[in-house]
């Protein structure tokens, strides 16, 4: 069964990856940052195991947040609302269940940029609950990473109509890589191997800080690709260039509340092999902190370990959104051939 369930799901993704192209006149697809619109048969499936089942595989906690979020909020109507009400059809996130007896055997279809772009339909049906839950358990963590990577394609659109050339100018000639930064940041601080981009937002309650780090050194060994050096060496360079709001303050990993999380990514565009580090920061003898994410990477001849930093200070309010605009953005950087 398992290996049906994966040719299956294989020959789908291929499909539909090969077959869809973006259409003139498509219209832009609208709803919520992490955000799915959810469509089943009926209002029974969505208060009983199958909206429990989706809730908890797509709803889980995120990691490296200092307050628990989860990864997706959703919006639920009934299939025939959908496919009638042209109100719903352009949302950029969909999910379609459909349990219906008739059918053969449990199947997969997906669909980009159908009614609206950019845009990610996924249907799941099968002829019983049973055959639901068992390919909803197998695929969510594709599932979870294609509804996660709509959204970055929405940001990245978004934040390209207003780009800062000439901070993205900055980051190419210093480091040798071409990345989306957005207009409304500035250059807090720069240093040989190292620069630190910065912007806030004034409110009225408590002003949002959000920014970027960039620093290299040579390399040497992949020693130095382990966590522990990465932050090690990550907060030698904090203290020294990244300074708090008093004397003597400076910002700093945290290991206090929750231990930073690190692994391999394989789909980083500048190197395949990236080491992805998700934490909190604080700022030592302040009570300033929040959540960051770091790429750390070789660069094309293996000559330079560079890390890529995006941080944010938000205090009292949802971390997620600000830290998916960091992560889609940091996801851009490409070696310039």
């Amino acid at each position: 069964m398992k290996k049906t369930f994966g040719l299956f799901f294989l020959v789908i993704l291929i499909m539909s990856f090969v077959s869809c192209k973006e259409e003139q006149g498509k219209k832009r697809s609208s709803g919520g940052t992490l955000e799915i619109l959810v469509a089943t048969d009926s209002q029974e499936q969505w208060k009983g195991k199958i909206g429990d089942t989706l809730r908890s595989i797509l709803g889980k906690y995120l990691p490296g947040l200092p307050m628990p979020e989860e990864a997706f909020s959703f919006i639920h109507l009934e299939s025939y609302k959908l496919y009638n009400d042209p109100l719903y059809k352009p949302h950029h996130a969909i999910l379609i269940v459909n349990v219906d007896p008739k059918l053969e055997k449990p199947s997969m279809q997906i669909e980009k940029d159908y009614w609206s772009e950019p845009q990610l339909i996924i249907k799941v049906s099968s002829p019983t609950d049973t055959g639901l839950f068992r390919i909803l358990t197998a695929y969510y963590p594709a599932m979870y990473k294609m509804y996660r990577d709509i959204e970055k394609k929405r940001i990245v659109n978004l934040f390209s109509t207003n780009p800062a050339k000439k901070i993205q100018e900055k980051i190419a000639t210093k480091f040798g890589f071409n990345m989306l930064v957005p207009g409304g940041f500035n250059i807090a601080r720069e240093e040989k191997d190292f620069l630190w981009i910065r912007q806030t937002i004034r409110r009225k309650k408590q002003d949002t800080d959000l920014g970027f780090m960039i620093y290299r050194r040579p390399y040497k060994s992949t020693y130095q690709l382990k966590t522990e050096n990465i932050l090690s060496y990550r907060d030698t360079l904090l203290k020294k260039f990244v300074p708090g709001m008093f004397e003597g303050t400076y910002m700093a990993t945290s290991f206090d509340v929750i231990q930073p999380e690190s692994k391999i990514i394989t789909d980083f565009p500048a190197n395949k092999y990236t080491q992805e580090i998700r934490g909190l920061w604080k700022v030592v003898g302040d009570f300033m902190g929040g959540p960051f994410i770091s790429y750390t990477f070789t660069n094309p001849d293996n000559k330079e370990l560079i890390t890529i930093e995006g941080y944010l200070y938000n205090p009292n309010n949802d971390q997620k959104k600000y830290m998916l605009q960091l992560e889609a953005m940091i996801y851009t950087a490409e070696f310039i051939k």
